[in-house]
């Protein structure tokens, strides 16, 4: 049976850092679990690892995707656990780390994830409405998606109602996969006003890194604007800042506002998992992580409906 471990929390939590000492400890490699990072050209505001931070630890299902082309849990399942089979082809240790908890549950679960088809029809008469509109509709649909959920992104929006209103997220078509994984979850967070500060400090230091001219490439290789809201507020921000539509104030401030509302998001959707073994050291993680990989017994974690 697969071994498999997940490092998880907010953004600015430290969760890849811990991940690159554990997977060096523990002769690992890492998955992402980030629905941005997925993307080419957002390394500066998507925190992709660079060469050296990696430290020679492999990273798998990072900037392989263009950023005008849409990706599903589904599809993020079906690669990811095509990965942990060859990292274990290689006598290796598999990471999922990540914020993205959808991708995480899609990951961890056993179940297959049913693609729900665009309906032309219903995004005809959803297109036309405001994101709040929007999360009014998903509320009555699916309410625990809407707690969760990019408020502002109505792309998300429609699709979650999409998903909704087929009754087939994670409910309706659940079936067997032949994958059982043995799975430690490690929880990184940070006390909020710690976490907050990182946020900012990390944002400021996208800014000296040159995160605007990452946006300026995106604008010159044709990205829309509307996919921009899509790949995060603060790429949407930096976008209206450089179209003259914004002041800089107005774009630090509401980027900060936003980036900090995300990783609250990202909590609420983490606190519905019990199995999560939240820590504050390295110490911590590495003696759950050497307690779980001597443990004779397995735990399977897999969907209560199975």
């Amino acid at each position: 049976m697969s071994k498999l471990i997940i490092i998880l929390g907010p953004t600015a939590s430290g969760k890849t850092s811990l991940s690159i000492r554990l997977a060096k400890k523990f002769n690992g490699e890492v998955i992402s679990a980030d629905s941005r990072q997925i993307y080419k050209h957002l390394r500066i505001g998507s925190s992709v690892i660079t060469e050296k931070e990696t430290q020679g630890i492999k990273h798998h299902l990072v900037e392989f995707l263009d950023p005008q082309k849409t990706f599903s849990a589904g599809e993020f399942q079906k690669l990811a656990r095509k990965k942990i089979k060859e990292i274990e082809k290689r006598k290796k240790l598999p990471f999922i780390v990540g914020g993205t908890g959808f991708y995480i549950d899609a990951m961890t679960e056993n179940k297959i994830l049913t693609k729900v088809k665009p309906n032309k029809k219903l995004r005809q008469q959803l297109e036309s409405k405001t994101p709040k509109e929007l999360l009014r509709i998903l509320k009555k649909a699916n309410l625990e998606r809407a707690a969760v959920i990019d408020k502002n992104n109505p792309r998300r929006l429609i699709r979650a109602i999409e998903i909704a209103s087929a009754s087939l997220m994670f409910n309706a078509s659940r079936f067997m996969l032949h994958e059982n994984y043995n799975v430690l979850y490690l929880g990184v967070n940070k006390p909020p006003q710690k976490l907050k500060k990182d946020i900012e400090a990390r944002f400021v230091q996208w800014l000296e890194n040159g995160f605007l001219k990452e946006v300026e490439k995106l604008i010159k290789l044709g990205i829309p604007s509307k996919k921009f809201k899509e790949l995060g507020l603060h790429y949407w921000l930096a976008y209206s800042f450089l179209k003259n539509k914004i002041s800089f104030k107005e774009f630090y401030e509401k980027s900060l506002f936003s980036l900090w509302h995300y990783a609250k998001r990202q909590n609420t959707w983490f606190k519905k998992n019990k199995k999560i073994r939240w820590i504050t050291t390295e110490k911590q993680a590495e003696t759950l992580l050497e307690r779980f990989l001597n443990a004779t017994k397995p735990q399977i974690f897999r969907s209560s409906s199975l």
